[in-house]
């Protein structure tokens, strides 16, 4: 049985119990999606997204990980970066572990992730992606 096909934009919390068993694609243009790809080009080995700003913290902690992400826009405070794609690339630190958090992006991905199978796209794997 092939699985169901979902365009959901933006993430809404009440989808996270109906969409199961499926292939999620989180897709986002430039942020989010880009982030994580390129922290995995870089050389972190595991990037870990969060829905929630403490606990971002509260992972960082524990694996001592670099934090990347933003809320409405604007860079979480005491966070090392902000949601970028760039910053994460040319940073001269490089830890096992980033932790980030995103308005959108990074919220679907936990959302939806307990359920589904999530494929992580953007325009850098978007060919990829689609062959997926």
């Amino acid at each position: 049985m092939m699985p169901k096909v979902y365009c959901v934009s933006p993430y809404r919390e009440e989808l996270d119990d109906k969409i199961r068993d499926s292939i999620v694609l989180i897709f986002d243009t430039f942020r989010a999606s880009t982030t994580i790809l390129f922290a995995l080009w870089r050389g972190f080995k595991y990037v870990i997204p969060v829905k929630d700003v403490q606990e971002g913290f509260v992972l960082a902690r524990k694996y001592g990980a670099l934090t990347a992400g933003e809320s409405k826009g604007r860079k979480i405070r005491k966070y090392h970066f902000s949601n970028s794609p760039y910053q994460v690339l040319t940073t001269s630190i490089v830890t096992d572990y980033l932790v980030i958090r995103s308005t959108n992006g990074t919220r679907a991905i936990v959302g939806l992730m307990k359920n589904n199978e999530i494929v992580i796209a953007s325009t850098v794997n978007a060919k990829w992606a689609a062959l997926y």
